[in-house]
């Protein structure tokens, strides 16, 4: 499984009990809603299972107007879900970069920085769409650039 469908399916199990709670809905009823039986909905709740990937694609579009689900997942999740499945049957392009993950903080003559939306994480990218670095810290992207790139 592709680490972009294991984020989906962490973030889609940690808020399934408080979209049940937000809607007052019975355990029961979102069991049956997503598509699973009410004791492996309550292993969801008490995080002794997490939601399948089909679990989790059909909880976030049957809820998806719901705040926590706007909040979560920034994007509409369907659409999320769909770029997910139809880019893991494209080839590699080899920068390992998929676009709708990551947005643009700045670009400089010969270089871009991009924040991936789902973890934080920040890379830099050469012209031809190289990584150059990747890192959790804004500060070590800002160092590398200021010792290492001529802008």
């Amino acid at each position: 499984m592709t680490l972009e469908k294991e984020q989906f399916i962490t973030k889609a199990t940690s808020i399934v009990k408080d979209v049940r709670l937000a809607l007052s809905l019975s355990q029961e009823v979102m069991a049956e809603l997503i598509g699973m039986s009410k004791k492996t909905y309550v292993q969801v709740e008490m995080r002794r299972r997490r939601l399948s990937w089909a679990e989790s694609v059909s909880f976030c579009c049957c809820f998806k107007s719901q705040k926590i689900i706007k909040d979560t997942f920034v994007d509409d999740p369907c659409t999320l879900a769909e770029n997910i499945t139809s880019d893991e049957a494209k080839p590699s392009t080899g920068s390992g970069a998929r676009s709708y993950w990551w947005v643009e903080i700045t670009r400089g003559h010969n270089f871009f920085v991009q924040q991936n939306i789902m973890t934080g994480q920040y890379k830099i990218l050469d012209l031809f769409g190289n990584i150059v670095l990747t890192t959790s810290s804004i500060d070590v992207i800002k160092e590398y650039v200021s010792q290492n790139i001529k802008i």
